[in-house]
């Protein structure tokens, strides 16, 4: 019982008995002694108007203080009955310094830092999707299988890389998507969307997400929608924090073909970058999420030949090896995105 009584740290005990102590002895009342705690005596109880419940309807003041000797028992209790007499001491008004204290029973405090905690390493979030329609695989699924688990920089921690492959289905995917982020509670620094776009020949980094549902064909669960908005009252459009221009240089620049495009399109790759960009302004997450569309993989190897990539040494014709490389984008844009 006495322990909850009681601050953590003995010095602010000694003060709390302090303050006690000097009140008591400024107000001038005697103090009767009952359950272990003093309480002072009014010259005139017929003043006090008590309710039914036995406290008092007035404010006097006082407050019960905790008797010295019964400080004992905690401080045993705790494996600290040297530390007893010092802290009654110092509410008796004897001459104790708190130096004696901390040095004697705490340990030296002159000099000393409190050690910093270890670095919690940054994560990085990166999804794709199954495959659909009359595709008999998914690029971005391959993709995010091939990622590596935790990548360091020169000279900077290592971050740990989280995958998800999403279903192709509207309410699956961001039910899903959902359930991840919420568990996360916004730990992760960077969230990166990956999905197949057949069209496209470089890696395609999408700057806005459309309010807007317009499939072209079923997705994996039946769902075709014609003209539907994904929030009701959400914006139309909903653009990503991410630096795409800086992105765009860097990886074409490191070997892999990168181009900038506007929008994601009106399928389900749209949707879960528009709930997902829509999540983060909703919490006031400062993360940025982007969304890569890539490209079949024995286009993407047409590309790598064709441009100025293809004077490198150029990968093998296995589409595997198109993914890989791909993945290793991936990645790089993702340690951008951390600096900014």
């Amino acid at each position: 019982m006495y322990s909850r009584l009681l601050p953590s740290s003995p010095y602010l005990v000694a003060r709390r008995l302090l303050c006690l102590r000097s009140r008591g002895r400024s107000s001038g009342h005697t103090y009767v002694t009952r359950d272990h705690f003093s309480y002072p005596i009014i010259p005139n109880p017929e003043s006090r108007k008590i309710g039914a419940e036995g406290r008092s309807r007035t404010d006097t003041g006082f407050k019960p203080r905790l008797i010295l000797s019964q400080l004992r028992l905690p401080f045993r209790h705790f494996g600290m009955g040297g530390i007893h007499f010092t802290l009654r001491g110092m509410a008796l008004g004897h001459n104790v310094s708190t130096t004696d204290i901390h040095t004697k029973y705490l340990g030296s405090t002159s000099n000393t830092k409190d050690k910093e905690l270890p670095k919690r390493p940054k994560r990085i979030l990166i999804t794709g999707f199954d495959a659909f329609d009359k595709h008999r695989s998914n690029p971005s699924e391959l993709l995010v299988g091939t990622l590596s688990e935790t990548l360091t920089e020169k000279g900077k921690d290592s971050v740990i890389i989280e995958t998800l492959v999403l279903p192709t289905c509207c309410n699956k995917a961001w039910s899903k998507l959902r359930r991840r982020l919420n568990s996360a509670n916004g730990d992760y620094s960077t969230i990166i969307m990956t999905g197949l776009a057949h069209t496209r020949t470089k890696l395609s980094l999408e700057r806005f997400a459309l309010n807007i549902r317009d499939y072209r064909v079923k997705d994996n669960g039946g769902h075709q929608f014609d003209d539907v908005k994904i929030e009701r009252r959400g914006p139309d459009a909903l653009r990503t924090i991410a630096p795409l221009a800086v992105l765009k240089a860097a990886l074409n620049r490191k070997g892999f073909p990168c181009d900038i495009s506007n929008h994601a399109g009106t399928f389900i790759c749209n949707e879960i970058y528009y709930r997902a960009l829509f999540h983060q302004l909703q919490v006031g997450s400062d993360a940025p999420v982007l969304f890569v569309h890539i490209p079949l993989p024995r286009t993407y190897l047409r590309t790598l030949r064709a441009g100025a990539q293809g004077r490198r040494r150029a990968p093998s014709l296995n589409g595997y090896s198109a993914v890989e490389h791909m993945a290793r984008g991936i990645e790089a844009a993702a340690l951008l995105c951390l600096r900014g």
